[in-house]
C-alpha cells in the first residue's frame, strides 16, 4: 500500500532503479528512486532482513541483479 505515515519521501514506496541511484536534487522524477540522507550512500533492507549500506556509486548492473528476484545472480557478498 500507499503509506504517507511511514515514509519520509513523497513517493518512496513506489521506487525504480533507474539512475539516477541516490539523487541529490532535481524534479518528480526523482522521487521515485532510492535515495537517502547520508553522504554517498543509501540504506537497503533485503528480503531475509539484512540492512546494508550500499554505494551510490555502484555499477547498474549489479544494483539491477539485487533487484531482481530469480535471477540466481551472485556479487561478492550478496
Amino acid at each position: 500500500g500507499f503509506t504517507y505515515w511511514a515514509s519520509p519521501y513523497p513517493l518512496s514506496t513506489a521506487v525504480t532503479l533507474m539512475p539516477p541511484f541516490n539523487p541529490r536534487s532535481g524534479g518528480s522524477a526523482n522521487l521515485s528512486r532510492f535515495r537517502s540522507d547520508h553522504t554517498g550512500v543509501v540504506g537497503m533492507l533485503f528480503s531475509d532482513g539484512h540492512v546494508q549500506y550500499l554505494s551510490e556509486n555502484i555499477d547498474q548492473n549489479v544494483l539491477n541483479a539485487l533487484g531482481t528476484r530469480g535471477g540466481s545472480e551472485t556479487f561478492g557478498e550478496f
